[in-house]
Formats: structure tokens, C-alpha cells, sequence
């Protein structure tokens, strides 16, 4: 039961809060792992669908949970604690520096990073997630650089 409470607490958490009109957000467009992702159509050319390599792309994410351990923790009742990360993958436009992709990493820090509770799911537990660490992953994957935001989690049950 913790994993589909996580990944509950989790979306609605995140998606309660973000905004791509927010001038952090850059227009990032948000996708789930395990669902279809299709890669937005100005990726290359930044006019949304027609040829050219103007450089300037829309920014996009990809938000996948990694579940980890479980185990009681109480030896007077059954008090469960799972651990995990939640990763964000940040794939910004090639060339263009970092500002971007670290402006974009901010903003979902300030909605992701040290916080708790259950955000008005009916799940029973508490998830808490710890501050982000961002690192880079590639310079240039297939025109994007692709920086990845991971937060550890914890959730109690």
C-alpha cells in the first residue's frame, strides 16, 4: 500500500503547485514515467513543429518515484517506514548554458524540498521528502541538456 500512497502524495503535491506559466516553471512541460511521453514538437527549432535549429526550446521534465526498503519500525505496534527518491529528469535547450536549468531546478526545489504530510490524500501516512541534489547527466542528449533533481524521501505508515 506505501508505494501507491507515495506516488499519490507525491503528484498531487507537485502538481497542486506547479504552474508552467510561472516565470521559474520557463514553460516546462510535465511528464510522468510510465505513461507516454511525447517529446514536445519545438524541442529543436523553438517553432513549435516547423524545421530550423533557432536553439531557443521549450524546456521539459519527466518525474518518475524510485520505491526503496521497508520496514516496521516499533516494536510495540506496526509502524512501517519506507524510504525512496523522487527523481526529476530537466532537459533544457542544448548550448544555451545553465542558468535556465538551474532557474527550473529552484522552482521545483521550492515545491519539493523539506516537506511533509499527506497533502489532502486519504492515505493514512506521513511522506517526507529532504532537500533536492542536482547534477548534470549529459551536455547534449539529442539536443537537450539533461540535468537530473533527486529528493530522498521517507514515509511513515
Amino acid at each position: 500500500m506505501s508505494y501507491e500512497a507515495v506516488r499519490q502524495i507525491v503528484e498531487k503535491r507537485f502538481f497542486d503547485a506547479y504552474s508552467s506559466t510561472d516565470a521559474g516553471a520557463q514553460g516546462a512541460v510535465v511528464f510522468l514515467e510510465g505513461r507516454d511521453i511525447v517529446q514536445p514538437t519545438d524541442c529543436l527549432d523553438g517553432t513549435s513543429g516547423t524545421s530550423g535549429t533557432s536553439g531557443t526550446s521549450t524546456p521539459w521534465v519527466v518525474l518518475s518515484i524510485v520505491d526503496g526498503g521497508s520496514k516496521i519500525r516499533a516494536f510495540n505496534k506496526d509502524m512501517r517506514k519506507t524510504s525512496g527518491f523522487v527523481r526529476f529528469s530537466l532537459f533544457v535547450s542544448a548550448g544555451a548554458g545553465t542558468r535556465s536549468v538551474r532557474q527550473l531546478a529552484d522552482y521545483i526545489d521550492g515545491i519539493m524540498g523539506f516537506q511533509g504530510g499527506v497533502s489532502d490524500t486519504s492515505n493514512p501516512g506521513n511522506l517526507l521528502t529532504h532537500v533536492g541534489q542536482l547534477r548534470r547527466l549529459a551536455d547534449d542528449n539529442d539536443g537537450y541538456l539533461k540535468y537530473v533533481i533527486d529528493f530522498d524521501y521517507d514515509y511513515y505508515e
